[in-house]
């Protein structure tokens, strides 16, 4: 008579690491969370800066909008009131990032060349990407290093 093998599978360790990776891919807020504070704070030093998210400088001002500036002082341009910077920001869900812009005036700033060409791009969100828009190279690494950690830290528990 022939001496058997006989394997038994224990899949119970590999069920319990399965599940914390479903359920780390369910809700991604964790890693979200952390994205959106850090896109929110790179959108203040964008202010701060005046820089577009490529990293580009902001385009100076109208010899006209800097003449009515040295003009009355104490009347600030919408751009530099603060309302935009400190309403902007970013509010992580289960699985999206939502970017909101502080105030109506801040979408004329993230479009191309304003509506009648007249208003110079002060992007402070969205990168320009050809024709469209989108996170800059570096946000978006920033957001798919998160995810990606959140992954590798629900893989080894």
């Amino acid at each position: 008579m022939a001496n058997g093998l006989k394997v038994k599978a224990n899949l119970a360790p590999v069920n319990r690491r399965l599940e914390k990776l479903r359920a780390a891919l369910t809700d991604l807020r964790p890693a979200l969370e952390n994205a959106a504070k850090e896109l929110t704070r790179r959108v203040w030093y964008r202010f701060a800066f005046k820089r577009d998210p490529d990293g580009g400088r902001w385009a100076p001002w109208a010899p006209s909008t800097a003449a009515a500036n040295r003009k009355h002082p104490r009347r600030r341009l919408m751009l530099d009131t603060r309302q935009l910077r400190d309403k902007t920001r970013f509010i992580p869900g289960r699985r999206d990032l939502r970017a909101v812009i502080g105030t109506d005036y801040g979408k004329y700033h993230e479009q191309p060349d304003g509506k009648h060409g007249r208003l110079p791009r002060r992007a402070f969100l969205f990168s320009r990407l050809g024709t469209r828009r989108g996170l800059a190279k570096s946000d978006e690494n920033y957001v798919l290093n998160a995810l990606r950690y959140q992954l590798r830290k629900a893989a080894k528990d």
